[in-house]
């Protein structure tokens, strides 16, 4: 009770002196000032002080002030919570699922797109480069980062982008993967093999255009808009180590080589469904599995391939020698992002590679050969529906990963590069395969207007007429 007594008055000492601090801070911004005054360096209060704010001069310097404050504070490591049944509110679902009984496919992924577009939380987690962070708080093994920047500044460990820096990290690489660490659907995506640098004539100012057609706003093909309608996307590039084979048969590779990339859909932590892809990639051939009770996993059928059954028992036995780590993986990465719901793109060799790609969410894989979407989405649902979940502020969860990453909360939440821009409507987006162009929607609005333009003026003359032949009949009558 002493020891008790004497830690609780030191943190109450340290807590009045930020307070006293922040009071000393010049601001105008007093409402931000008021909330920042109570809130801890890394809690979830401060980060909800921000969510709140407008970007401003003002409460810039306010919130640089605040973390002087604050500064020295240690940060301690990322501890997710014990259990997968605490969702943070950037991906609660409870409404939809509430709404309707069928949660699968288009419905699905719209419903967790809305989600995606808003929350903050989904800027961190798809975000190739601090996802990068993020598994490496957690220590999950992951490919190497050859180069990795942002677009309009640094943001945790990663600078802000530059070319001579880019140009150094590459100079002689010839097999590596270069990507959008924000665009999703292949876009943006570069396997670099030397037969391809030689067959494709590949140079560093070739590299340099690539790249710059995404992180530098100028460029002349440059699409600087959130194609995804992401309100906290941080545009940036990765390049990392490629680990496609020599070999260049997939699955019919001999033993002891196969690679395969497993996108693994894990409702609240537990492994469901995957889909299974053998490097060298190639995206119109693969089995598809599910994960049952007890350890087993039972093959569903494949695609475009002649030998499924025997590939098939293949490609369990490697699954089923990674199965606990991908278990594991699944389990707190869950946890500490808050998701109910997630898919785990994980590299797997009969070598022993076990290495994480992406997180991603939702999926746009909804058709599991021989199982739909209900193999993950059931028992999702089943939880929402059974009130076996509980909600939380997704400042719960974010300030905990801001503090193990690095990232400044102020940056991240109020310095994206396209929060003030103009963003689609849900509906919009459903009608381009959940992606957007402003200049096609101005081209189709455009058309609108014009109909609607020569349909008043239409209206208008006929009106006019009306008036004037009201006029001129009694005239000719009298």
């Amino acid at each position: 009770p002493c020891m008790l007594i004497v830690v609780t008055a030191i943190l109450s000492s340290l807590s009045a002196r930020s307070r006293a601090c922040v009071d000393e801070c010049p601001a105008h911004a007093n409402t931000l000032k008021n909330c920042l005054r109570n809130a801890g360096s890394t809690s979830a209060s401060a980060v909800t002080c921000l969510a709140h704010t407008e970007p401003t001069p003002d409460t810039r310097r306010l919130w640089d002030c605040y973390k002087l404050c604050h500064k020295g504070k240690p940060t301690s490591p990322l501890e997710p919570p014990a259990g997968a049944d605490t969702i943070s509110q950037d991906f609660w679902l409870l409404p939809d699922v509430s709404m309707t009984d069928k949660f699968a496919g288009t419905e699905r992924v719209t419903a967790q797109l809305s989600r995606w577009r808003q929350g903050p939380t989904f800027g961190l987690m798809e975000n190739k480069l601090l996802a990068h962070s993020l598994l490496d708080a957690l220590h999950v093994p992951q490919p190497e980062v050859i180069y990795g920047a942002f677009a309009t500044k640094p943001l945790g460990r990663w600078p802000a982008y530059s070319r001579a820096n880019f140009t150094r990290a590459l100079h002689g690489k010839r097999h590596f993967v270069l990507k959008s660490a924000t665009n999703g659907g292949n876009s943006d995506v570069l396997v670099m093999t030397p037969a391809r640098w030689e067959a494709e004539s590949w140079n560093p100012a070739k590299l340099i255009d690539f790249v710059e057609r995404f992180v530098r706003r100028e460029h002349v093909k440059a699409k600087w808009w959130s194609e995804w309608g992401q309100v906290f996307e941080h545009r940036a590039v990765i390049v990392q180590e490629s680990l496609s084979p020599k070999s260049r048969e997939g699955f019919g590779c001999s033993e002891g080589e196969l690679i395969l990339e497993a996108k693994v859909h894990a409702p609240l932590g537990v492994l469901a469904s995957g889909r299974l892809q053998a490097l060298p990639f190639d995206s119109n051939s693969y089995l598809d599995v599910t994960f049952e009770a007890a350890g087993a996993i039972r093959c569903l059928g494949g695609r475009n391939l002649a030998n499924a059954t025997a590939l098939c028992s293949r490609a369990v036995r490697l699954l089923l020698h990674h199965r606990t780590q991908l278990e594991a993986v699944a389990a707190k990465v869950t946890r500490a992002l808050g998701a109910d719901w997630m898919r785990l793109d994980v590299f797997l060799s009969e070598a022993g590679l076990f290495s994480v790609n992406e997180l991603s969410y939702p999926s746009h894989i909804g058709a599991f050969t021989g199982g739909g979407d209900s193999l993950s989405i059931d028992p999702l649902v089943n939880a929402y529906k059974t009130k076996q979940l509980t909600r939380a502020p997704s400042a719960t969860f974010l300030a905990p990963l801001f503090a193990a990453c690095g990232i400044d909360a102020y940056d991240f939440l109020l310095a994206a590069d396209f929060r003030g821009m103009r963003h689609a409507s849900e509906a919009t987006y459903a009608s381009q395969l959940w992606q957007w162009d402003p200049a096609e929607e101005d081209e189709v609005n455009a058309v609108h207007l014009i109909k609607s333009a020569w349909c008043t003026t239409t209206l208008l003359v006929g009106v006019g007429l009306l008036l004037l032949v009201a006029w001129w009949l009694p005239k000719v009558h009298g």
